[in-house]
């Protein structure tokens, strides 16, 4: 029988890098935005962004019982470690498909990881204006050399935008409802679950074995 370790988040909370983390453990197998479909981004004064077919667990999501269905995915794709791990963000599920999701404790494990609002809203930001999603320096400085972006204009661009207030105050409303909404399922349903944050993620001594179970 496989565990989940579920991660819910938001955009720019470091969970790429988490994820990373946790498939290079021999036991754990990482599925990133495993609940995402097809998805159009086009950046602000930036280039397309294309996924060309749904990921992983996006079927899953229509069934009865979303956990059994990603258990059941697993097997089909032959994955032989015990921990499989995902990460969700507010607009890969809505309020029924998450707690049918988290609505049984069993072979389950919640990890929410946060960051404070101006640091993720920051840095959402400067990757739609400069058309750039890399989630670590070393990332960032392949795409711009792939794209072969004038970045240091882009930068200049983004420097140059002033903070939309409502839209920021959007964003934080948007991002606390989702952790609250999910902290309470854990609750009523009695899910173990455990908070970290963007800081611990990004150290080079995080130990991410801890969060098995």
């Amino acid at each position: 029988m496989y565990k989940l370790l579920l991660i819910i988040t938001a955009g720019r909370h470091g969970s790429t890098t988490l994820c990373d983390k946790l498939d290079e453990l021999d036991n754990c197998k990482s599925f990133y935005e495993a609940f995402r479909g097809k998805q159009n981004n086009q950046s602000v004064n930036g280039p397309w962004m294309y996924t060309s077919k749904p990921n992983e667990f996006f079927e899953c999501k229509f069934k009865n019982n979303i956990k059994e269905a990603v258990f059941e995915e697993c097997k089909k794709l032959e994955i032989k470690e015990e921990f499989v791990s995902c990460k969700i963000f507010y607009h890969h599920l809505g309020h029924p498909k998450i707690k049918n999701l988290l609505s049984c404790p069993d072979n389950i494990k919640v990890i929410f990881l946060k960051r404070d609002h101006e640091g993720s809203y920051n840095s959402m930001r400067r990757a739609q204006l400069t058309g750039n999603w890399g989630t670590t320096p070393e990332r960032q400085e392949k795409i711009n050399k792939k794209r072969k972006m004038n970045m240091e204009d882009r930068l200049e661009y983004w420097n140059a935008k002033e903070i939309d207030v409502d839209d920021f105050n959007d964003y934080k409303k948007r991002v606390d409802e989702w952790f609250l909404k999910c902290e309470k399922l854990c609750k009523d349903s009695n899910i173990q679950n455990e908070t970290i944050h963007f800081n611990d993620i990004i150290s080079d001594t995080y130990d991410v074995t801890k969060l098995l179970f």
